[in-house]
């Protein structure tokens, strides 16, 4: 386009983790007991949250000790509802949705997996959040994951909308404490 080199600066993508190195775990939902997979995002079509509650009820119907919780807003918001609710329809959902929160850090820390499900992702800086609250991942292969998280190293990596396979990943994570803490450890 005719700019020299020179006149072009890349400024790189930074925020601070310090505030999830160092929170204090609080937890927005009352059932501690239960483990806690938490996904922090946009509520919008591209997180695809649909497939994770989906995924999640397959995880649930294995392992009724886990409970999800969605954290966010967006445009989307009643369509999960929906998909809650068609899930759910005549049980209370373990499915737990809040607002956006000003200390996430402490909400992030408080639970035991976070989950990410983007279809795509400009950077997913939420992943670099996540990891500094010492949480294991799942995640879609979008994004900067190829740059911050080694698959099995430092999150179970699925494909985008492989609904299987996320069943899978998430499924592994929950029955195995082990490989929860190695990666969180990583």
């Amino acid at each position: 386009r005719g700019v020299t080199a020179t006149k072009i600066t890349v400024l790189p993508i930074s925020t601070s983790l310090a505030p999830f190195l160092t929170a204090t775990p609080r937890p927005l939902w009352s059932s501690t007991d239960a483990l806690t997979i938490i996904s922090v995002a946009r509520f919008s079509r591209e997180k695809n949250l649909p497939l994770l509650i989906r995924a999640f009820k397959r995880v649930y119907d294995a392992y009724p000790q886990t409970q999800l919780v969605l954290v966010g807003e967006g445009s989307g918001e009643a369509e999960l509802h929906r998909t809650i609710a068609t899930l759910w329809p005549t049980t209370a959902s373990p499915v737990l949705m809040y607002p956006w929160q000003s200390d996430i850090a402490s909400v992030m820390k408080a639970a035991d997996l976070y989950a990410l499900t983007s279809d795509y992702e400009g950077y997913a800086m939420v992943l670099g959040e996540a990891m500094a609250a010492g949480l294991p991942i799942v995640s879609t292969d979008v994004g900067c994951v190829g740059d911050l998280c080694l698959p099995d190293t430092h999150a179970l990596v699925v494909p985008p909308r492989d609904e299987a396979a996320l069943v899978t990943a998430l499924t592994k994570l929950v029955a195995d404490a082990g490989l929860r803490t190695r990666l969180s450890a990583a």
